[in-house]
């Protein structure tokens, strides 16, 4: 269906919610229309709708074993960067239907039309529809226009799934000291892939973005009506993908491209949605468990096939070898160099598809010709993405729903420069002006807990394609999009951080350590604020401490293991799981940092004014891992404690008043058995602030 036909049935479906006659068009076929509207919003009169009322936060109604939080509201205003936190109190909605529907009309082109819907209706709905579903009303009305370009050419529908695999690995696989030049670009070069294949995809199938369910984390997923033609194009674009992907990437990545058919009567049916998409799921799983079958079928010698033997080259940055045929060029020397280092093209390429990000308000992306060479263009799927300070023809926005662009994406696009305007280098990362402690950079990995069971089980029968739609991109608000605003809420934050990777639900940062734990918190804090503090919702992460020297792929895998050590995490006391940090190689829930930074401080003025010795807190650790290899029921550590801190007392090389707290402290072991863990995260961190 071409643009013009969606925005006629755009406007018309607006004149429907607002009670409005349809008017008789050539364009339009008013029963499909009729049916898309009854379909994606479950009604069966128009007259049961209301007027725009506040929309319930979606994460008020996610639950698994906890019960859901209160209901809380979205504020009734247009979606921006900077999210305002739900509230109890329902907010006032001063937009109406009609004034959306004048708008609408003004505009020129259906992406900016639908672009508003966007911007104007993300946070409201209609009184008829809130009840049970907390769902924004432009999911609604996407959906419908979704449904109604199915109905147009098909009765029966396709749910097509796309999952990039290798994404983590691939990241991550950067040798160089000058690891920050390409880390930018390798991430945001994940996210461009995704994108032209899902353009590509669309193109082919000459469906709009209406169609879009979910697109983040290296996945999207959209309907489209069900034909033979279709499935052929899904099948063509799936094998063009996978060839240019092997030629470029060989297994390092792969793009897993599936189809489930279902009718449209299913998507009246309570938790339909949920079967179709764990269908779906599996052949996805499948195509993964059998990368580049298909290619191995057709193209036997490209994979198989007798190759040179590969020259003793590596990429200086990610340490790929060259191949014979590869293109590459030499790096200028340094320093004391004396060996010749070299450098991928698409290594290369990716290092200036960060400084184009870096100074881009805008992204097009359009056909490949001989004229649009200045554009990045890897792999050849015959598009070209141009980054550009102002816009010309159809553009993607960075990080600013403004109605008068085309489409938006909410994304981190910054990152520290030196004075050339180059990603700063991560030695001197460290040292940025008012970093604080030992000369330590901290890689961060976080992730939401439960996720892929609160898609499957959280929404219960409230599950459908809009609800799906409306929990991710709730997420990507956060994860895209506002925590750029946290970062940039401190100078020093900017200019010691890099946003390597943030969507879906998880996030990659490196940066100066103790600025990137400060940034930790209060990303956890944040999300459980914009998530209704609903329990069922958490986060939990690994903060690695390493040298700037150290492979930033080893200390990403580091940085994974603590993560999944925080994952593992159930409280000795309470029994809660997950919901953790770890930090400094021992996981604690995030409801324990105050008291780790009151004993953060304790002994860092002991440690500052020589009350305390590093000696001291040595033999404390010992106790500790005592206490912990003994277990809850075994004190012997305490007697060992207690002598010792008596010792220092009468040999005056503690405080009177340190003295009672470490007493307290010991003594009180028996009573929270958390507490001398607590008082040593604490006394470590203490110990790397005054290095």
């Amino acid at each position: 269906m071409n643009h013009q036909g969606l925005k006629i049935a755009l406007q018309e479906t607006l004149k429907m919610l607002n009670g409005l006659p349809v008017e008789p068009s050539s364009e339009l076929n008013q029963e499909w229309l009729g049916k898309a509207i009854e379909t994606a919003f479950g009604i069966s009169s128009f007259n049961k709708l209301g007027s725009l009322v506040p929309l319930p936060s979606i994460f008020s109604s996610l639950s698994l074993k906890e019960n859901g939080s209160d209901l809380l509201y979205l504020p009734a205003s247009p979606i921006k960067l900077a999210l305002d936190h739900p509230q109890a109190l329902k907010p006032e909605v001063r937009i109406k239907l009609s004034e959306v529907l004048e708008r609408v009309t003004e505009l020129e082109s259906f992406s900016q039309a639908l672009n508003y819907i966007d911007y104007s209706l993300s946070n409201v709905t209609l009184a008829g529809i809130s009840e049970g579903q907390p769902v924004g009303l432009s999911k609604h009305i996407r959906l419908c226009l979704a449904i109604y370009t199915c109905l147009s050419q098909s009765q029966g529908f396709l749910f097509i799934g796309g999952d990039l695999s290798g994404v983590q690995s691939y990241l991550y696989n950067v040798i160089s000291t000058e690891a920050s030049k390409n880390l930018k670009g390798r991430s945001f070069y994940l996210q461009l892939l995704t994108e032209n294949v899902l353009h590509l995809l669309l193109e082919e199938l000459g469906l709009s973005r209406t169609q879009l369910i979910y697109n983040s984390g290296g996945s999207f997923y959209l309907i489209a009506p069900e034909s033979a033609d279709v499935l052929e194009t899904i099948n063509k674009i799936r094998n063009r993908i996978q060839v240019q992907l092997y030629k470029e990437h060989q297994t390092d990545l792969f793009l897993a491209l599936e189809a489930v058919s279902f009718p449209v009567q299913d998507l009246q049916e309570s938790g339909v949605s949920s079967k179709v998409w764990q269908a779906l799921a599996k052949k996805l799983a499948k195509a993964k468990s059998q990368r580049y079958a298909n290619l191995i079928e057709s193209k036997f010698e490209t994979v198989f096939g007798i190759k040179e033997i590969a020259s003793n080259r590596i990429d200086a940055i990610t340490g790929e070898i060259i191949n014979p045929g590869d293109s590459f060029s030499e790096l200028k020397k340094k320093g004391s160099d004396t060996e010749a280092r070299f450098i991928l093209a698409k290594t290369e390429a990716q290092i200036g598809l960060a400084k184009s990000l870096n100074r881009a308000k805008y992204w097009n992306i359009q056909p490949f010709t001989d004229h649009a060479k200045e554009g990045f263009s890897r792999p050849d799927l015959g598009l070209t993405n141009i980054f550009q300070k102002s816009t010309v023809g159809r553009n993607l926005k960075f990080n600013d729903p403004n109605p008068e662009n085309e489409w938006f994406l909410f994304g981190g696009n910054s990152y520290p420069q030196d004075e050339d305007g180059h990603p700063i280098t991560l030695d001197k990362l460290v040292e940025t002006k008012g970093a604080d402690g030992i000369a330590r950079l901290g890689i961060l990995r976080m992730d939401v807990d439960n996720l892929g069971m609160l898609f499957k089980q959280g929404l219960g029968d409230k599950a459908s394609f809009a609800a799906f739609s409306e929990l991710s991109f709730r997420l990507d608000q956060f994860f895209k999009g506002h925590l750029n605003v946290i970062r940039d809420r401190s100078q020093h934050r900017k200019e010691s951080t890099y946003i390597i990777y943030s969507g879906g639900d998880d996030l990659f940062l490196v940066g100066q350590w103790a600025e990137l734990l400060a940034f930790a918190e209060e990303i956890q804090q944040e999300f459980k604020a914009w998530t209704a503090g609903n329990p069922a919702l958490s986060i939990s992460g690994g903060l690695a401490l390493v040298k700037p020297s150290y492979p930033i792929s080893k200390a990403a895998d580091l940085s994974g293991e603590y993560e999944q050590k925080a994952k593992s995490f159930t409280h000795p006391i309470t029994g809660k799981q997950k919901d953790a940090l770890t930090l400094f190689g021992i996981p604690l829930a995030w409801s324990e940092m105050d008291e780790v930074r009151k004993w953060m401080a304790f002994w860092k003025e002991g440690l500052t004014v020589k009350s305390l010795s590093h000696s001291f807190l040595y033999r404390l650790y010992q106790f500790r891992d005592q206490k912990n290899s003994n277990g809850p029921e075994q004190f012997s550590w305490q007697w060992n404690a207690t002598y010792l801190l008596a010792r220092q007392k009468k040999d005056k090389r503690i405080k009177p008043e340190d003295y009672e707290q470490i007493l307290s402290l010991i003594v009180n072991g028996k009573g929270n058995y958390r507490a001398l863990d607590l008082a040593c995260i604490g006394a470590r961190w203490a110990e790397l602030l005054i290095r």
